[in-house]
């Protein structure tokens, strides 16, 4: 998609509706014929990601219930990691005017999507973990790993590379389920 691809190279503050209409090769009221904010724009190349990332991770994520508790956390984290990386060049998004269906229902979908895959693989091992409430404890898992993830691909550091950030959110997740 050649909104991806432009957003992704000058970032969404940077790039305007002329230079996205003139990458996808229509004329600018054809684009907005179909889109009409940048915003709504953002919201569709938000909503592929989403959808991209729940393929790659969603079959993935869900075998790792059978695997040994931290083995589980571990490699769980990894692939997070690893699909945030494919995204690695595409900034968040604002999504201020995007519409509520569409776009943003389908955003919102992915996340509770993910709240129940980690909540099964929580359920899976009930028995190891300090939080009785599964619900929370998914949902606080959920936002806590995506949002550190995207303040490192919004970071200028290295943080995305090499096995430093998966170690620190290994310590932070295996913390907060077996503490107490």
């Amino acid at each position: 998609m050649a909104a991806t691809r432009i957003l992704s190279a000058k970032g969404y503050e940077a790039v305007s509706m002329n230079e996205i209409a003139v990458a996808a090769g229509v004329s600018v009221g054809s684009l907005y014929q179909y889109v009409p904010t940048k915003s709504v724009l953002a919201a569709m190349v938000m909503e592929r990601r989403s959808e991209e990332l729940a393929t790659f991770l969603e079959p993935r994520l869900l075998s790792l219930g059978s695997h040994p508790f931290r083995e589980g956390i571990r490699e769980g984290l990894r692939l997070v990691i690893e699909a945030h990386r494919k995204y690695e060049r595409l900034p968040n998004l604002p999504l201020h005017d995007a519409p509520l269906e569409g776009a943003m229902a389908r955003l919102r979908d992915f996340e509770r999507r993910a709240v129940i895959g980690v909540r099964m693989v929580l359920e899976s091992h009930r028995n190891e973990i300090r939080p009785k409430n599964l619900d929370l404890a998914a949902n606080l898992l959920v936002h806590m790993i995506d949002a550190a993830l995207h303040a490192a691909l919004a970071s200028e550091s290295k943080w995305m590379e090499g096995d430093e950030l998966l170690d620190e959110l290994e310590s932070l997740v295996v913390g907060y389920l077996l503490a107490g």
